[in-house]
């Protein structure tokens, strides 16, 4: 996982934002699944050999979390609140005539 996030692009930031910013948790999952494909999209532009490598990667971890949702609780920290994404942030560039999610 992502520790040092100082090299996280603006447009990854804004992403996150959203997805942080989202009204309800329903909400923030498809935010975050929309963010996914996108990347993988891009991935696939640029490094077709990887692409279907975390496909097969991000199926493994959503199943295994399937799998444990009818016998588990959420974590503390998800049950009633949730806490942010690291690496938000986003700033438009100076002049943009642009708006935060």
């Amino acid at each position: 996982m992502l520790t040092d996030l100082r090299p996280v692009s603006n447009g990854r930031k804004w992403h996150i934002d959203h997805i942080n910013n989202a009204p309800d948790a329903d909400a923030a999952l498809r935010r975050a699944i929309e963010w996914i494909r996108a990347e993988l999209r891009d991935c696939q532009l640029r490094r077709p050999a990887d692409a279907d490598g975390f496909r097969w990667q991000i199926t493994h971890l959503l199943a295994g979390f399937g799998l444990e949702i009818h016998r588990s609780h959420p974590a503390d920290e998800f049950r009633f609140t949730c806490p942010p994404l690291p690496g938000g942030g986003w700033a438009a560039k100076p002049g943009a005539n642009v708006r935060h999610p």
